[in-house]
């Protein structure tokens, strides 16, 4: 990975990592989960395209955490990566 590109997934990684760790955004999207799943709950048997619609977006939810946490991922690999880089540099100049 050359440099510009690990810096930036390390960017990426933290500010994705602000985002999970932001009160406001996790009670936000706890919300989403719990109206999206009692309004699923609420269906008639009969309502299988609401009750569909609503599983998806209850899922979406779920998604969109999980690709954050993937950024998050990609931002910790790539500072490993950068350190252990400059690790090396360092022993080549001792």
């Amino acid at each position: 990975m050359d440099d510009d590109k690990t810096q930036k997934a390390i960017s990426r990684g933290a500010r994705a990592k602000a985002l999970l760790d932001n009160d406001l955004l996790s009670e936000s999207f706890d919300k989403l989960e719990g109206n999206y799943l009692d309004a699923w709950k609420a269906t008639s048997p009969l309502q299988t395209d609401v009750r569909e619609k609503l599983w998806v977006a209850f899922q979406l939810v779920g998604k969109m955490r999980e690709q954050l946490r993937t950024v998050v991922d990609g931002g910790k690999i790539a500072q490993a990566e950068l350190n252990r880089a400059i690790s090396l540099e360092k022993s080549k100049t001792r």
